[in-house]
Order: C-alpha cells, then sequence, then structure tokens
C-alpha cells in the first residue's frame, strides 16, 4: 500500500477500521471480503490478483470438516 503513497494507518481510519484490522487482512489472518476489496481497489488489482486461492481448490469450494474426512 506505500507503493501507492498511503499509509495503512490513514486509510483505515479514513474507512473505519483499525489499522490491525487491515494488518490482519493484508497477511490472510482474517479474510474479510469488505476489506479485501477496499485494499485490492485502493492498490489497483483484483481480490483474486492480491489473494488468490490456494493450489488444488476452486473458488467458493469449502474444505471438508475432520469429521466428514473420518466418516
Amino acid at each position: 500500500m506505500l507503493a501507492t503513497g498511503k499509509k495503512v494507518e490513514d486509510v483505515a481510519k479514513d474507512n473505519g477500521y483499525s489499522k490491525f484490522a487491515f494488518y490482519r487482512t493484508i497477511n490472510g489472518t482474517t479474510k474479510a471480503q469488505r476489506l479485501r476489496k477496499l485494499i485490492a481497489s485502493i492498490i489497483g488489482k483484483s481480490v483474486n490478483e492480491v489473494w488468490p486461492e490456494p493450489a488444488g481448490r476452486k473458488n467458493n469450494e469449502k474444505v471438508p470438516s475432520p469429521d466428514a474426512v473420518r466418516a
């Protein structure tokens, strides 16, 4: 985000978020879709360009729960 000349703290505050929410989203700790869309638009990329799905999974494909795998 620094490449755009904007500081995370300022963008977060201007949009009603904490800087920690931004950092958790940027690092992938949380998957807040609104924040992902906002961050992607700020840096001029799509959400999928910034946070591609892990290899071997399709978009919106659910990971089976451990109980379902054991059954």
